[in-house]
């Protein structure tokens, strides 16, 4: 199993009101290189100028893969995304993996001129899209929401036929989809972990369908929080504000689960059912139940630990590299 872990969790965001980019990019520096040598495989972006961030980060991940976890393509253009990503995935020697999803905040569609009920159609037109531009070919494409003649992006990508697309599911229909579609599955972290598995077990047998040998890009967001044990490790969560999941969280306005979602345990007291908690030691029984009964390939720690310096993250950093990796891969 790999590991990584969304990277403004920890570093934080490039642009803030507290610091300078100068400073950010140094402690950014300073924790790609720790988790390098402390054996995590790549890290995670979510946002809409992901791929933008890795382009100044390419120069400095060594050799990290660099994952933009994701991109929600019916509130951007399919056509910038296909030319942004051959950039990244040039500057980073093959390094891209590009993790893609359907969205869901309103207000953030409304902006796109999108509804929910155009999601799943432009995210598939979008792909086709990005897919024919990869080729290097002139392109002409006449459809509901892309429209234009003989359109080429010079360049195709570096790794090929173009970096592995892994689909965010937190729905049956989105893991079906992603088997279809892409080369991936990336199941979202609220979902519960019995849902993790009845999720990643529609993928595999839609992927079946389509493919004669398994996927072995089969991965999930977790949130994970470290204590002295489980209880102290979910007592620490209580910290972060995300966790406590108010009426003004992100995901309750935005109306996140949907009828077509799994239910989505948005609540302290369930955080057991959906988040990894405890010592090292036990985070790595959790996460190998993960790898052995789920099936998953990778994960995508969410850390929610609170921190007070830079050297603190390093050593969480160093210490997951320890204690739990070398149990798990």
């Amino acid at each position: 199993m790999e590991f990584g872990f969304v990277f403004n969790r920890i570093a934080g965001d490039p642009v803030g009101p507290n610091r300078s980019f100068v400073d950010w990019i140094g402690d950014a520096e300073k924790i790609m290189d720790t988790a390098s040598r402390a054996g995590f495989s790549f890290i995670a972006l979510p946002g809409r100028q992901s791929l933008l961030t890795y382009a100044r980060l390419s120069v400095a991940s060594g050799d990290l893969r660099v994952s933009t976890e994701v991109l929600t393509m019916p509130m951007l253009s399919a056509v910038e995304v296909a030319a942004a990503a051959v950039n990244v995935d040039h500057m980073t020697g093959g390094r891209l993996d590009l993790g893609i999803g359907l969205g869901y905040h309103p207000v953030e569609l409304e902006a796109a001129g999108m509804t929910r009920a155009d999601r799943v159609p432009n995210f598939e037109e979008g792909l086709v899209v990005m897919k024919a531009l990869w080729t290097g070919e002139a392109v002409t494409h006449q459809g509901k929401y892309y429209n234009f003649n003989a359109l080429q992006i010079p360049q195709t990508p570096f790794q090929k036929p173009y970096p592995p697309i892994w689909m965010s599911s937190q729905s049956h229909g989105a893991s079906a989809r992603s088997a279809r579609l892409c080369d991936g599955v990336v199941v979202a972290p609220m979902p519960s972990f019995d849902d993790l598995k009845a999720l990643v077990q529609t993928f595999n047998e839609e992927w079946s369908k389509h493919h004669s040998e398994p996927c072995t890009r089969v991965g999930a967001w977790r949130g994970i929080v470290v204590g002295k044990d489980s209880k102290d490790a979910h007592e620490k969560a209580r910290e972060d504000e995300y966790m406590r999941f108010e009426s003004s969280h992100r995901y309750r306005v935005g109306r996140m689960e949907e009828a077509t979602t799994v239910r989505l345990p948005m609540n302290l007291e369930e955080l057991p059912t959906f988040t990894i908690l405890g010592n090292y030691q036990e985070c790595a029984e959790q996460l190998a139940w993960c790898k052995d009964q789920v099936g998953l390939t990778r994960v995508t720690l969410n850390i929610h630990n609170t921190f007070s310096s830079l050297s603190e993250k390093l050593e969480w950093i160093q210490a997951f590299g320890e204690e739990v990796i070398p149990k798990v891969t």
